[in-house]
């Protein structure tokens, strides 16, 4: 019989013998087990390691949980922005106290209280309605409540107003625990340094970024809400005083200061009772050197998350809940990763402390300082001097 009369059980038959068929099958089974652990795998690895990566990141419901800060303009904070530009920073119209503003043709102009001279026309008034024209050539402007301060195209830093302790370059004769006094003003514009790439003004105080990466501040912090009734002046410097190196940004709130060097670091000086400095000072409420505080950082807010106002001046003076963009004694950080953090009064989270206070006007005393004349009720504050994770809204109309 030839191959082609043959079946296939035939062929088997007389090709192999009893053991050599057992053996073909087994190995047969084997390489279609094979074959089906490997569509099984190829199809749930990924998955499986997807999980195991999940599983190293932070749950989405702590994220969604951290809490919330409103404000006012989330494409005016430039958090997607990947450069840096400083430019992006420069306020060109700010009404914090008085309204200042740059139109078009870089020409400053101020509105408001002009009681210490701060508009800047060479004259003390209560009040002027009609914008005053201070300054050509400026980029950038911030005022404070009793001076001004603004940037010209070609780097020079004036100011104008109250000279507090010194901030205008005049002589101050009653030193420094005399925060303000009314009868030494710049009723003109004072130039207060060259080579300036950014500056910001506090409450009494001025912060000055120069092209060289160098951070100057001069002015006072003064706060009365301090642990030490009788300690309540810090950081007081009659001119401007050199702070740290290598620097590409600074900014300030109130009563503290922050800078962020090349290196990415952050680092705060100013008051810290209430823990705005994102450090632990122990027992002490002013830090009168820079510290660092953080690492990786791309931008940092003190007081209110913004750079220059979004609105109008007419429209958001008469707008309401404008109070709700304000955190005084808080800081803010955003870090390269994009992760926002927080630290400062009300700031809650892991490590957070609180004091138990009685509470006299602005001014903070512990029970042991307090007099029970039944006046005053015990606060507790709850306030954190660590950084912790917390997320920005826009508030919507």
């Amino acid at each position: 019989m030839s191959i082609e009369d043959k079946d296939m059980s035939e062929i088997i038959e007389s090709d192999f013998d009893e053991p050599d068929r057992k053996n073909w099958i087994a190995w047969a089974f084997t390489i279609l087990c094979i074959a089906i652990g490997v569509v099984v795998l190829t199809k749930f690895i990924p998955a499986i390691i997807a999980s195991d990566d999940a599983g190293t990141q932070e749950p989405l419901e702590d994220i969604v949980e951290v809490p919330v800060y409103y404000v006012e303009n989330m494409d005016g904070l430039h958090l997607n922005d990947t450069d840096f530009d400083i430019a992006n920073y420069y306020f060109r119209n700010e009404y914090e106290y008085n309204h200042y503003y740059i139109d078009d043709d870089n020409v400053l102009w101020g509105v408001g209280d002009n009681s210490d001279g701060q508009l800047g026309n060479g004259n003390r008034s209560s009040y002027e309605s009609t914008p005053q024209k201070m300054a050509e050539n400026v980029i950038h402007v911030d005022g404070a409540p009793f001076f001004v301060i603004y940037l010209t195209e070609s780097g020079e830093l004036y100011g104008v107003g109250a000279n507090q302790n010194g901030l205008m370059g005049l002589e101050n004769p009653y030193g420094r625990e005399w925060i303000y006094y009314d009868d030494i003003v710049a009723t003109t514009p004072v130039c207060l340094m060259s080579d300036v790439k950014y500056a910001r003004a506090s409450q009494s105080g001025i912060v000055a970024l120069k092209n060289d990466g160098s951070v100057w501040w001069w002015g006072q912090i003064r706060n009365t809400s301090a642990k030490h009734p009788d300690d309540t002046i810090g950081c007081s410097y009659s001119e401007p005083t050199k702070m740290l190196d290598d620097a590409i940004y600074v900014t300030c709130g109130s009563f503290c200061m922050a800078a962020i060097k090349e290196d990415g670091t952050l680092w705060t000086w100013g008051n810290n009772t209430f823990g705005s400095c994102g450090y632990d000072s122990k027992n002490q409420d002013f830090i009168e050197e820079p510290v660092k505080v953080l690492d990786d950082v791309k931008m940092v807010w003190m007081d209110e998350v913004r750079f220059e106002k979004a609105k109008p001046y007419a429209e958001s003076e008469s707008a309401e809940g404008n109070d709700d963009y304000n955190y005084t004694y808080v800081t803010f950080a955003e870090k390269k990763d994009g992760s926002l953090y927080a630290c400062g009064k009300y700031v809650d989270g892991k490590g957070s402390k609180i004091w138990d206070f009685k509470l006299y006007g602005d001014t903070l005393r512990t029970p042991e300082e307090y007099m029970d004349d039944g006046l005053h009720r015990p606060v507790e504050l709850v306030y954190s001097d660590r950084f912790q994770r917390i997320q920005f809204k826009e508030k919507k109309d």
